[in-house]
């Protein structure tokens, strides 16, 4: 190989470095905090729950909500809901705690004690979470950041 082609060469290769670096950082492991999901998330819900004053009955349950991460693992969120057999509750306001881990996986709670395990997803656009406890409910949800 002659000296002039070898360093055309080399400058390319010196030239995409930060390109190749860029890349390759971008599909790395994405790290995720409770900053990741700061802001507005309007989300809805759906799943079981027990009708209440009819011991072993559950009933379909939709909702819809808007929900205010801070960035530092508290939250506020006003739901309106639908189930089968009782009336629809309409703005009920509500506040609760969160915390991301790492992986973009994470718990929030309720300040009444649900608490979910989520995913963070779309870079931190969508947040997707089923309700662990109490286990009588079979509640899965879905956000999207306004």
């Amino acid at each position: 190989m002659n000296r002039d082609v070898f360093k055309r060469l080399s400058i390319r290769t010196v030239m995409l470095l930060p390109f190749l670096s860029s890349v390759l950082h971008s599909h790395g492991p994405r790290e995720c905090s409770n900053e990741t999901i700061k802001g507005v998330y309007g989300y809805t819900i759906t799943g079981l729950s027990p009708v209440p004053n009819a011991a072993g009955q559950f009933e379909q349950l939709l909702g819809v909500g808007l929900r205010t991460h801070d960035g530092q693992g508290n939250f506020t969120q006003v739901q309106s809901e639908k189930r089968t057999s009782t009336p629809a509750v309409v703005d009920v306001q509500g506040a609760g705690t969160y915390s991301v881990n790492p992986d973009c996986t994470g718990t929030l709670t309720t300040a009444a004690g649900v608490q979910s395990r989520f995913v963070i997803v779309a870079k931190g656009k969508e947040i997707h979470w089923i309700v662990v406890s109490p286990p009588v409910l079979t509640i899965s949800g879905r956000a999207t950041r306004r």
